[in-house]
């Protein structure tokens, strides 16, 4: 337990002292999340939609409502996307299970089965 924790610090360390700023080691992660990805909810009917793109841009759409644009922050340690609407206020998501095309997106107590579709990159 304790070589762990100690290797855990180890590597943030290097991290942190090899010239990669916060900013930038988050960046190399934002491929987990680009592209269109699409699902329902588990516990209601509810659809989203979902586009992330490489500009830190997004554009989502719940079920038949309008689409919401605006630009976003992604931090792949904890899975947590910050969406920041041009119109409305600033809306967590939080990410479980991601894997190359599926992830779970948790927004206001629902989960969203999601699936990527078309190009990730």
């Amino acid at each position: 337990m304790k070589t762990t924790k100690l290797f855990i610090v180890l590597s943030l360390c290097v991290v942190l002292l090899g010239g990669c700023t916060k900013e930038a080691w988050q960046e190399m992660y934002l491929s987990d999340i680009l592209g269109t990805w699409s699902g329902y909810s588990l516990i209601d009917s509810h659809y989203l939609t979902v586009t992330f793109d490489k500009d830190k841009k997004f554009s989502y759409r719940l079920d038949n409502d309008a689409e919401v644009v605006g630009s976003y922050k992604y931090v792949s340690v904890g899975g947590m996307i910050t969406l920041i609407p041009v119109e409305g206020d600033e809306i967590k998501w939080y990410i479980s299970d991601r894997e190359e095309y599926s992830m779970n997106i948790i927004w206001q107590f629902r989960t969203f089965k999601m699936s990527r579709s078309g190009q990730s990159h």
